[in-house]
């Protein structure tokens, strides 16, 4: 009879977890607004095949949420089940959770990174020692990669123990005839009170199941205190497309006192890293180039520099096998938020130019144009639809997801 009235216990116990849950979620979600993107011109049809990724809230009290050219959807809102296993999964993960069910479970674009090709889908993650809310120690890279033809799945993990590690992340994963990892790694040095950063590409022979290199392409430790040096990611990482290049940036300053609270901008460089030969050449532009566009996107083909000139926008195109600019891209963008605050995205030869922040009585941005032609194919503003639930909140647009 106990057993029974165990079991009662335990039913009644989630039932009322599962209906207090979608109590709250009802209350939460009808005071939540509403934000929609507003057409200033251009065909309302380009706004089909994407959604804007961000959360709405302050302080430490924020819903993440989805705008799309339907409305708003908030991660409150989604089942209990759905916010158990997470929210917003990119439409690349989904559809490979979607085709390789066994592979794909357990994996998230939230724990790790994925690629994909004709042959493979591989993923790789962090294996930690110990995790806090300040720290973690990564002692492994943990590899699973899936033969789309034989269905053979193949896991295994690679030793990185350091005891100087502070944090690391992944950035991306590219497969050629090795496995590439792009990662980041922060490192503290106990002894010495010194912080420093790396970024990493590790060259691991899949058939082996071993770690064959390891290419430190930046270390700030190595720079000079006149230097900003960076590394510039191409394209989404959160897609499984990927190219074979990465851009290294370093912009040079003059420094005007001993604590170098200010300094003059003087010249810069730029280098384009081979992925798949571990090779790092120099780009040779114009220092104008180098000091005033900014290298947003780059594929096989193309590096796309974003320029703003006396208040005209334009894309720089520099063609990566001939090493030439190819052509410059006008595009009349008439919405004045600063450039500083917008993010941007190419795809299929289209420029995304989204507003990210949205404060109080404020709108957001989102912009569209023909990569090639210059055209204008829509213009519009991000904003709130019921006026009278506004609060003094911020809506922060952080990533645009194509469909």
């Amino acid at each position: 009879m106990k057993r029974y009235w165990k079991l009662i216990s335990i039913v009644l116990i989630t039932v009322l977890v599962i209906g207090t849950f979608y109590i709250q979620t009802g209350i939460a979600k009808s005071e939540l607004p509403e934000f929609d993107i507003k057409t200033i011109s251009g065909n309302e049809a380009e706004l089909d095949r994407i959604a804007l990724l961000g959360h709405y809230g302050s302080g430490g009290l924020i819903d993440y949420l989805e705008i799309t050219e339907s409305g708003t959807e908030y991660a409150s809102g989604d089942s209990f089940l759905r916010q158990l296993s997470g929210n917003y999964t990119s439409s690349e993960v989904k559809r490979l959770q979607k085709n390789y069910r066994n592979f794909m479970r357990g994996k998230n674009n939230g724990m790790g990174t994925f690629f994909e090709n004709e042959s493979i889908v591989a993923y790789a993650k962090l294996g930690m020692d110990s995790m806090s809310v300040s720290n973690y120690q990564p002692h492994s890279i943990d590899i699973s990669i899936l033969n789309k033809e034989t269905k053979k799945e193949t896991s295994f993990d690679i030793s990185i123990v350091d005891d100087n590690y502070q944090s690391m992340y992944i950035y991306a994963v590219y497969v050629d005839e090795e496995m590439k990892i792009l990662t980041n790694n922060s490192y503290y040095d106990s002894q010495a009170g010194k912080e420093r950063t790396e970024v990493h590409v590790y060259s691991i022979d899949i058939s082996a199941e071993k770690l064959v290199n390891d290419d430190v392409i930046l270390n700030t430790e190595d720079a000079s205190p006149k230097t900003i040096a960076g590394i510039h990611i191409p394209g989404n990482l959160d897609e499984t497309d990927t190219t074979n290049y990465l851009l290294k940036r370093e912009i040079h300053k003059e420094v005007s006192d001993e604590r170098e609270s200010y300094y003059e901008l003087t010249d810069a460089e730029l280098f384009l890293y081979d992925i798949g030969t571990n090779e790092l050449e120099p780009i040779n532009l114009s220092n104008d180039y180098l000091m005033n566009a900014y290298p947003i996107f780059i594929n096989d083909a193309f590096i796309y520099f974003l320029q703003e000139d006396e208040g005209e926008l334009k894309i720089v195109i520099y063609n990566v096998a001939t090493k030439e600019v190819e052509r410059n891209q006008t595009f009349n963008f008439s919405n004045n938020d600063p450039l500083y605050d917008s993010f941007y995205k190419i795809k299929d030869e289209k420029l995304y130019i989204i507003n990210t922040y949205y404060k109080f009585a404020a709108s957001g941005s989102i912009f569209i144009a023909d990569i090639n032609t210059g055209e204008t194919l829509f213009e519009g503003t991000i904003e709130m639809d019921n006026s009278d639930q506004q609060r003094m909140s911020d809506l922060y647009i952080y990533d645009i997801e194509f469909r």
